[in-house]
């Protein structure tokens, strides 16, 4: 395993041991960049969920029960950002275009 870090931080053998920890470090650093990023996103999207969620049980349109449905079994399903999206862009901004139109 050490051979592999030696090998990626481009070192000669006597700083073989100081290499490979720094290439190591860089490549498990990194790795955390990432899960951090993608847990602040998930989070984000459990968030956006929970208001979107609050925001169908109070709006009064056709397919309530339906939407309901779909947003419980997308978020146990682990879809949440996929029926966050859809929420958002069939159901709210369809019935937000309605009003402005009623208005005028």
């Amino acid at each position: 395993m050490t051979t592999l870090f030696t090998f990626l931080a481009q070192t000669s053998d006597g700083q073989a041991a100081t290499a490979a920890g720094v290439a190591l470090a860089g490549i498990f650093g990194s790795f955390l960049l990432v899960w951090v990023a993608a847990i602040l996103v998930g989070l984000a999207f459990l968030i956006w969920w929970i208001v979107l969620l609050i925001d169908c049980v109070n709006r009064d349109f056709p397919d309530k029960n339906t939407w309901l449905i779909v947003l419980i079994v997308g978020f146990l399903l682990g879809f949440t950002w996929l029926v966050d999206l859809l929420y958002y862009f069939i159901v709210i901004r369809k019935y937000e275009n309605n009003k402005i139109k009623n208005k005028n």
